[in-house]
């Protein structure tokens, strides 16, 4: 029980700053004029649903097989595990990326253009989903990769990287929405970027710890 206790805290913490993140994004987008915030909103849910069905199922299928492998000290099954999950997860989430930045003007059309949403809403919406759609892959690969973290039991890691991530994205808003005037597109543009440099990290990481337990054990 102290043991699972101590592994919750960094698990929550780490649930708990994508809210955060979420919030700094919306604050940014509040000090563009009207519509701002609600664009974000409608590109945000567009953007997380292939993550949320692809991604993350991937990653809750594999978690138990994880955690398993690294309770065994099985490092080659560990690594070979992570890798194909990854491979499944850009193989998915790659093309459906790159549907997002041909036709994000069709899919907002499609999926929100009725009622009240008029056409330039339809272009205000699209043109956020299509810098979201640059880190929707890396996005997708450091869910799985946050997950083989908590099963090798160092939560603290994606965690840590987390919170460093949050400043580091809260400034590349500022940068990019008043410093270079890339309006409402420089938000989603920097969770992208961050979403990019986490996953790189996540992935240097991960591979420097499993391939000292190769080297280990050989």
């Amino acid at each position: 029980v102290k043991r699972v206790g101590i592994l919750v805290l960094p698990v929550s913490i780490s649930l708990g700053l994508i809210n955060i993140h979420g919030v700094s994004d919306v604050q940014f987008a509040s000090y563009l004029g009207a519509g701002g915030v609600a664009a974000m909103t409608y590109a945000f849910r567009i953007y997380q649903l292939p993550e949320a069905l692809f991604a993350i199922a991937v990653g809750t299928v594999l978690f138990p097989t994880l955690s398993k492998l690294s309770a065994r000290d099985d490092r080659d099954g560990f690594r070979s595990t992570l890798v194909m999950g990854l491979r499944a997860i850009f193989f998915l989430l790659i093309p459906i990326s790159m549907l997002f930045l041909v036709l994000s003007e069709p899919i907002i059309r499609l999926a929100y253009e009725h009622g009240r949403f008029l056409a330039g809403d339809t272009s205000l919406v699209a043109s956020t989903l299509f810098f979201f759609a640059f880190g929707s892959a890396f996005s997708g690969g450091s869910a799985l990769l946050t997950r083989a973290f908590f099963s090798l039991r160092r939560p603290w890691i994606p965690t840590t990287l987390a919170l460093v991530n949050l400043g580091i994205n809260a400034l590349l808003n500022w940068l990019f929405v008043f410093r270079f005037d890339m309006g409402l597109g420089g938000i989603p543009l920097s969770t992208s970027a961050v979403s990019t440099v986490t996953f790189l990290a996540l992935l240097l990481l991960i591979s420097n710890r499993t391939n000292k337990g190769r080297a280990r054990n050989s």
